[in-house]
């Protein structure tokens, strides 16, 4: 055996947790987080214009000094404020994961968590007829669906995890 083969004061390429290796790594799955985020942005506006379309359908006719609403109209209304406080609540998450912040990334799961929730609730049991005619719902679940398996990516995982541990 050579003195050579348990010598280890020979060092070897920065790949550790400081090295350069893990800053580009760490700078990729920052960049994949933020753009993660974008998706959700897009999935604001998806919301906010889907609670619009369902609020015009709603019949704001007044019986004399009371507003009285229909079992739909009164449904379309539920979710319509589900959507919209998922999107205040998306709104933090994804200014959150811009910065990478821990928290964001638990706030946005939890929310789509609860939009799959409210969406597959209203499919079986929502009797909204803004539901009925073009189902935006459907939309709604995908999306929901898909941030899911980014948000699950080992990427942007480690990437809100990395950045919480550097602190």
């Amino acid at each position: 055996m050579s003195p050579d083969a348990h010598d280890t004061s020979k060092t070897e390429p920065a790949s550790g947790p400081h090295g350069q290796a893990s800053v580009e790594t760490s700078s990729a799955h920052a960049r994949l987080t933020r753009i993660v985020s974008l998706l959700i942005f897009l999935q604001i506006i998806l919301l906010t214009a889907i609670s619009y379309w369902m609020l015009r359908g709603v019949d704001w006719g007044t019986k004399g000094s009371t507003l009285t609403f229909s079992q739909p109209d009164i449904d379309a209304l539920a979710a319509s404020f589900w959507f919209l406080l998922s999107s205040l609540l998306l709104l933090i998450a994804a200014i959150g994961l811009m910065f990478l912040r821990r928290f964001a990334w638990i706030m946005a799961m939890s929310v789509q968590i609860l939009l799959l929730t409210l969406t597959l609730t209203t499919y079986f049991f929502g009797t909204a007829p803004t539901l009925e005619r073009a189902n935006p719902i459907f939309e709604v679940m995908g999306f929901a669906v898909v941030l899911v398996f980014y948000l699950n990516l080992e990427g942007v995982r480690s990437a809100v995890h990395w950045r919480r541990e550097e602190e």
